[in-house]
């Protein structure tokens, strides 16, 4: 059976989250994400993603973060497909309770983008510490994705809609020290202790051994 990797960075993340992953020697793909459409929700704009799905073997897209939930949208279009996810939720009854208070008041549609930055910084910082080095990267990354994308991601979460039976097969990595999305509030997951929410970076090694045992 042949699988052709596909990976979603998060939202305040590039492709460069997944340079060091070895699969087994598989050259991955990386998902572009372009600036959503007026009137885009998960479903309209994950849909119009599948069109990256070009290859002959079974696609297994890998999303971090909000990737994960791309990740899972996508894969309601595509008749036959894996997932695996690192760090988000599979269904919007995993996301913490206070994500929803965005839903019925949007904050995040009138806070000027620069507060928004902020608190995703503070965010970054909360959940993994990070070295001078890192730190610049982390900002350098955030300042090259397009505010439209940001705004429209941040608003996208708290409304995310999916049935309750998924028709497809997750494999859910999660650490048990993720602040973002905690753990308590995720099922059928593979929890990586001490792991935390940005741990595609600093514990890709091991979860990319388990994930292979997911391709055979």
């Amino acid at each position: 059976m042949s699988y052709e990797f596909y990976f979603i960075p998060g939202l305040v993340s590039d492709a460069g989250v997944f340079k060091d992953w070895n699969l087994g020697g598989t050259y991955p793909t990386f998902i572009e994400l372009p600036v959503p459409r007026r009137g885009d929700t998960l479903a309209i704009y994950a849909k119009r993603l599948c069109d990256q799905i070009v290859g002959d073997g079974i696609p297994f897209i890998i999303g971090t973060s909000f990737g994960g939930i791309l990740a899972i949208e996508m894969a309601r279009h595509l008749p036959r497909v894996k997932v695996a996810i690192i760090s988000s939720v599979k269904h919007p009854s995993e996301l913490p309770p206070y994500f929803r208070v965005f839903k019925f008041v949007p904050l995040q549609r009138v806070f000027p983008i620069t507060l928004l930055k902020r608190i995703i910084q503070s965010g970054r910082a909360v959940s993994n510490r990070l070295d001078k080095g890192e730190q610049e990267a982390f900002e350098a990354t955030l300042g090259r994705i397009d505010n439209r994308y940001i705004r429209w991601a941040l608003d996208q979460v708290p409304r995310w809609e999916l049935p309750e039976e998924l028709p497809i097969e997750v494999v859910h990595f999660h650490g048990t020290e993720d602040k973002l999305f905690p753990h308590r509030f995720v099922k059928n997951c593979i929890l990586i202790e001490g792991g935390k929410h940005f741990m595609a970076v600093d514990r890709q090694e091991e979860i990319a051994d388990r994930l292979l045992e997911y391709t055979t």
